[in-house]
């Protein structure tokens, strides 16, 4: 494996210890190194299990995403909630209905 490179974690802001997976799927891999292959491509070290089993590949940068995890998840809830609220909002005022204050 090559040397670590430094600055290259912005392409994506995928670093060590960032739960990714393949943008076409797969499991989800934990990111050990980002460095630059032998072809000079911007590449993360990964590990993941197989039932019991520890696997390891190096992966493209750009062919990963970060994995959705639980607290990303909540914040995608949370904005999409705001959303919905405004919108609700919006539609009550724009037929002359005045929403109680909270």
């Amino acid at each position: 494996m090559a040397a670590p490179l430094i600055g290259v974690t912005k392409m994506n802001e995928i670093k060590p210890g960032n739960v990714v997976q393949s943008k076409s799927g797969g499991p989800k891999m934990t990111v050990s190194a980002v460095y630059r292959n032998a072809d000079g491509v911007p590449s993360a070290y990964c590990v993941w299990f197989d039932g019991e089993k520890a696997q390891q590949q190096s992966f493209p940068i750009t062919s990963l995403k970060h994995a959705e995890e639980w607290n990303g998840r909540i914040l995608d809830i949370a904005t999409q909630n705001r959303r919905t609220t405004q919108n609700c909002c919006n539609l009550t005022a724009a037929h002359g209905h005045v929403l109680p204050s909270v």
